[in-house]
């Protein structure tokens, strides 16, 4: 997996739906401190007794909490990426650099 210094900085969520766009690439802490890595996209809990299955993890705002509830998360950094954008275009800020 990726380094921490890979990542942004950590963003509170405030479980009204998924922040990012499908396909990005998060770190995740849920309600019981875990910190998981994945590709965002809807984030599900998975079946069991006395839960009705495909709880979204992000959006909880609304309901009862859920242990793997996320309640912040930071987005990768492609550092690589955009170096070269820089270098084809020197004079171009790069939003967060």
């Amino acid at each position: 997996m990726s380094g921490d210094a890979d990542f942004g900085p950590w963003v509170a969520h405030d479980g009204l739906g998924q922040p990012v766009p499908t396909g990005t690439l998060v770190q995740g802490q849920d309600r019981d401190g875990q910190i998981k890595t994945w590709a965002a996209g809807t984030v599900r809990t998975p079946p069991r007794v006395g839960r009705m299955p495909g709880v979204n993890l992000w959006a909880w705002a609304m309901r009862d909490p859920e242990p793997q509830d996320v309640m912040r998360y930071r987005v990768r950094q492609y550092r690589a990426a955009e170096a070269l954008l820089k270098a084809c275009n020197p004079h171009r800020e790069l939003e967060g650099a």
